[in-house]
């Protein structure tokens, strides 16, 4: 049975706070939506990179994340520096 919430994946990753992480993870709705209603399909990249970043910072023990060399985000932001 899939997972109900974004929540649930995030704790089975093991990631930091769950919960707070899955309602975060509610811009892949917002995007999608954004897609829906105007066609803008620039928006599902720019939420992708949000969500990736999000996940980063939830995967690091202690203190903001900082995208470094190797960093996995996706990879089709032409504007991102790592």
């Amino acid at each position: 049975m899939p997972p109900t919430t974004l929540a649930e994946p995030a704790a089975d990753a093991g990631l930091a706070d769950p919960e707070e992480l899955g309602s975060d993870l509610l811009l892949i709705d917002g995007a999608n939506a954004r897609v829906v209603h105007s066609g803008d399909h620039d928006a599902m990249r720019r939420g992708r990179w949000a969500a990736a970043r999000l996940i980063v910072i939830a995967r690091t023990p202690s203190g903001p994340a900082v995208c470094t060399p190797g960093t996995m985000v996706p990879e089709d932001d032409e504007n991102t520096e790592h």
